[in-house]
Order: C-alpha cells, then sequence, then structure tokens
C-alpha cells in the first residue's frame, strides 16, 4: 500500500534533513514538501498520508482531501521548556500509525554494502552493532563476504554441512543463475547470520571474473526485495580495485565506508574514491561514511549534517 509523508516546514535545511533520516526508515514512502509541484500526484498515488507541521510556524493543516490523514507536530518540549525535533519520537508515531492502519512501512529487504578500511574487530564489531542488533523488523540478515578467507571470521566454515561461497560464485556465472539459488548455499552461522561460509581456498573470490560477482550482487539484491523472505542483506567487499568496487556500489541500497578516524592521514586521499562511490550509487541509495572511533564503545551513527536541534 502506497502512503506518503508530507513536510510543512519552511526551513530548508531542517526539510532536506527531515527527508534523509524519514527515508532511511521508510524507503518506500513519498516525502515532499506541499509546496512542490508534484504534490497532487502523490496524493493521487498514495491511498494513506502522514501529515508533519512545524507547530511553531503553522497551525494544524487543513484536512482537503476524503483520503485518510494523520497529523504529528515536529516540534516537542524536551523537558526544559525547549522546543526540539526528537526524530526518535516522530519515526515512533509513524510506525504507530502504520501499524493501526495496514500500511507496510518496510516490504521488502535492504541489500547493504560495507567497504571496511579497519582491522578484523573493528569491522565485526561496526557490523554486530549496525546489523546484528539493528531494529530493522525483518527476521534474518544474509551475509555474503567477498574477501581473502584469511580476513573472514572464525565462526564462517566451508564444506559441505555450511555451503560454500566458491561454489555459489561458479554458480553465479551461468546463464540460469537465479536469485533463489543463493539459499541453496547459505546456512546460519554462529554470529547469527545466514551465509555461504569462507571460499574452499583463501583467494577464490579474486579468480573468478569480476562480472561474475555483479551478477552475484544483483541477484541478492532481487533475492532481498522478496517481501515474502523477510530478510536483509549485507556484502562484504575487501580487497578489490575501485573499478569492480564501483560496479558492485550500483547494484546495492545502500552503502556503508567504514575508515580508521575523522582524522587519519588516509581520509584526504581517499576524497576521490568517495566521490566515485557517490556518482555510482543507484536511485535512492546513501553512502554511509563511519569511523572505527565511534565503535569503541558505542554505536554514534550520522547519516547526515543535521542541525543541533534535529
Amino acid at each position: 500500500m502506497a502512503f506518503s509523508i508530507f513536510i510543512y516546514e519552511n526551513d530548508e535545511a531542517v526539510f532536506t534533513s527531515l527527508k534523509l533520516r524519514l527515508t532511511h526508515y521508510f524507503s518506500d514512502a513519498y516525502i515532499i514538501n506541499p509546496s512542490e509541484s508534484k504534490n497532487k500526484l502523490v496524493k493521487d498515488v498514495s491511498e494513506f498520508t502522514i501529515v508533519l507541521f512545524d507547530n511553531r510556524q503553522f497551525k494544524m493543516p487543513e484536512k482537503r482531501t476524503t483520503q485518510k490523514c494523520d497529523y504529528i507536530p515536529l516540534y516537542s518540549d524536551d523537558g526544559n521548556n525547549n522546543l526540539v525535533i526528537d526524530c526518535s519520537r516522530i519515526v515512533l508515531l509513524i510506525k504507530n500509525i502504520l501499524s493501526t492502519s495496514n500500511v507496510e512501512d518496510s516490504p521488502t529487504g535492504k541489500l547493504n554494502l560495507l567497504l571496511p578500511f579497519a582491522y578484523i574487530d573493528e569491522r565485526e564489531n561496526f557490523i554486530n552493532k549496525n546489523f546484528v542488533n539493528s531494529s530493522s523488523s525483518n527476521q534474518y540478515i544474509i551475509r555474503i563476504d567477498l574477501m581473502s578467507g584469511i580476513r573472514m571470521p572464525s565462526s564462517f566454515k566451508t564444506g559441505a554441512d555450511t555451503g560454500s561461497l566458491t561454489e555459489l560464485i561458479k554458480d553465479a556465472g551461468k546463464a540460469d543463475f537465479t536469485p533463489d539459488r543463493i539459499l541453496d548455499y547459505i546456512n546460519p552461522d554462529s554470529l547469527g547470520f545466514l551465509s555461504p561460509g569462507k571460499p574452499l581456498h583463501p583467494d577464490d573470490v579474486f579468480d573468478v571474473n569480476p562480472s561474475h560477482v555483479v551478477t552475484l550482487i544483483s541477484n541478492f539484491r532481487r533475492l532481498i526485495q522478496n517481501k515474502e523472505l523477510k530478510a536483509d542483506g549485507i556484502v562484504v567487499c575487501e580487497g578489490w580495485k575501485t573499478t569492480d568496487i564501483l560496479k558492485f556500489v550500483s547494484k546495492c541500497d545502500d552503502v556503508h565506508l567504514l575508515i580508521p578516524s575523522r582524522t587519519c592521514d588516509e581520509i584526504i586521499g581517499m576524497e576521490d574514491f568517495i566521490g566515485a562511490i557517490k556518482r555510482s550509487l543507484s536511485t535512492n541509495s546513501i553512502l554511509h561514511i563511519h569511523y572505527c572511533e565511534d565503535y569503541k564503545n558505542t554505536v554514534s551513527k550520522e547519516l547526515i549534517n543535521a542541525p543541533a536541534n534535529i
């Protein structure tokens, strides 16, 4: 069921920040400013509308449609007589409205691509906090590591009882390969993922034609988009050429770049790489940049540079 979110907010920076954050949680919603020219078109294709309005500037907007509509004021009291925008409150309210309106806020899973420039323990700590313990409503997480087997977690095994990444990639190179074939190679691991495990030999993933890997990732995304599966996906890539990585980027929903520190020398040299990734993103995909120093004890992930009161 299609639904829309209208944001009545005159501050363009606040509107943009809200739209980006809400898109992260409700990727299938139409999120627009009511003044946009496509306002009527969105109303026509939406069966349900949620209106967010700046209650400092506007009274509750008049209801000018017979369509079901709910209203949420953007600003709330933080307990110290300060009006702030609490995104977690807004997300919760929207989810509550959707749950009572039989609207699916996340009908399909999301395929994430992680590009880590970090130690193994930092990478796994990041994955654990952002994916294993995520707030996704999907029941399963399918993980495929495309890197040297030496760099993979010790929980990943190979053999008849756990599947084989080597055989999966070989299969992906066949003309009749389909998304559901991926399920033939995955099994639960001790970290809570469904995974094809390690390759038979450490560098098997680099010995195949990169186009086979692109086909695998593309079919992986199609598999995750099957809402009956109720699964999210993560592809973890290390050791690939930039030209290959950019092809992988174009096949995923969101891309996560994990680098050591905000002050590391490498960040300067990565500017061109980051720019290339942004240009390769598919429509509605987002690049998230994370820092290992933020994941020592607590998770601190910023999707955007938002105003201080959001």
